[in-house]
């Protein structure tokens, strides 16, 4: 499944959010920055620089030249830089939650497929073996006719049935095809590429009861994970507005040099600490801060819908699963009846105590009954992905 499109955007979903971390915290680790300015004219201007962090150049009169190196480190800022680490960690964890989500409907899909194959490959097994008892009939019949004790319409008969079994076979082959097409579209190949079918080796193991199966939900689901990182977020934003309100101290660094047609060059440095107080920004700050909050309270319910999704989800899944050991062995008792049942017909019908359309219909009812055990085992396979899926187990 490494091929999958769906978890390759998922990959680089997880790839950029990483990056963005970097953004994140970038403003509280050390800043540098090297300027230079070269001027002619017969004014004082001041050149400001277009990198942070900003420097300012003022030049005179004259053919001038000035270099600064800047240097700028938030040192204290009341645990804000702590602040944007964990709003980075929630966000790579919302993306891995998302990532895993994709996964596991890609997943499913592909345990869908698989299961239509081992089904479909079943299916012509039985029509094999079903092709396999029309040609016995035949050939017991055609003996029968030869000795006088059957009429030329029961070869007829068995002629056409044969003739009808092998088109079924046809066609079971061409379904087998189609699911293959469709396995290979699900997994990422192209329908050119090389693939080795295998059988099915995944234990249907599930939770005991209904009640374990949604503990183990809640608490590992991808979407009551999303739903809690983005809670985590907002929280976090929130922290984040509150104390920006804080002031900040930060340690700054300069060196400069300047040198003109009229005066040597000149060198100078200079180092200091800063403390900005943010006393009004028009509201701006507060805003944040409400809108966070109100965020908050979206995200808790987001959180709450997810919960009830979820135990729906798994609740719906749980009951088609729990059925499957009934079915099991309702159609397992079918085919070992409709077996015995063609058994003695077929001895019946060699010892001329039975017509040839008995034969035909404990035949027809062992190939029914041998899809209906496949079809069972499909059913089981196909419920137990989708309880699989609710669960959030991949």
């Amino acid at each position: 499944m490494e091929k999958s499109p769906i978890l390759q955007m998922a990959k680089a979903d997880i790839a950029a959010a990483r990056a963005r971390s970097g953004m994140k915290l970038a403003p509280y680790k050390p800043q540098i920055s090297l300027n230079g300015v070269a001027s002619a004219g017969n004014g004082s201007m001041i050149f400001p620089s277009s990198v942070m962090p900003y420097n300012y150049s003022q030049t005179q009169p004259g053919t001038q030249a000035v270099g600064n190196a800047t240097l700028m480190w938030r040192v204290w800022n009341f645990g804000r830089d702590a602040l944007a680490r964990r709003s980075s960690e929630a966000e790579i964890g919302l993306y891995e939650a998302r990532s895993e989500l994709a996964g596991s409907d890609v997943v499913l899909s592909v345990r869908d497929a698989f299961a239509s194959v081992v089904f479909r490959r079943d299916v012509l097994f039985s029509k094999q073996e079903a092709l396999r008892a029309a040609k016995e009939m035949l050939r017991i019949t055609v003996a029968k006719f030869d000795e006088g004790s059957a009429p030329k319409a029961f070869v007829f008969r068995a002629q056409a049935d044969v003739s009808s079994m092998e088109r079924e076979l046809a066609m079971a082959q061409a379904d087998v095809d189609e699911a293959l097409a469709m396995l290979r579209e699900r997994v990422g190949l192209d329908q050119v590429d090389p693939m080795q079918f295998g059988s099915w080796d995944e234990s249907l193991v599930a939770p005991e009861s209904l009640q374990a199966a949604i503990e183990i939900a809640l608490k590992s689901h991808p979407e009551v994970r999303i739903a809690r990182w983005n809670l985590e977020s907002a929280r976090l934003t929130s922290r984040d507005a509150s104390r920006s309100r804080l002031p900040e101290l930060s340690f700054m660094a300069m060196g400069d040099w300047m040198g003109s047609r009229m005066m040597p060059g000149s060198t100078s440095s200079k180092a200091g600490l800063v403390l900005s107080f943010p006393l009004s920004d028009g509201g701006e700050r507060s805003s944040l801060k409400r809108e966070a909050d109100a965020m908050i309270v979206k995200m808790e319910q987001e959180l709450r819908m997810a919960e009830l999704k979820v135990q729906s989800a798994v609740a719906a899944a749980y009951a088609p699963w729990s059925s499957v050991e009934a079915q099991r062995r309702a159609t397992q008792d079918g085919l070992t009846a409709s077996l015995e049942a063609f058994r003695v017909m077929q001895e019946r019908y060699d010892a001329g105590k039975a017509v040839l359309v008995e034969l035909i219909d404990t035949r027809v009812q062992v190939a029914r009954a041998r899809t209906e055990v496949a079809d069972v085992e499909r059913y089981a396979r196909s419920t137990w992905s989708r309880l699989m899926r609710a669960i959030g187990k991949v």
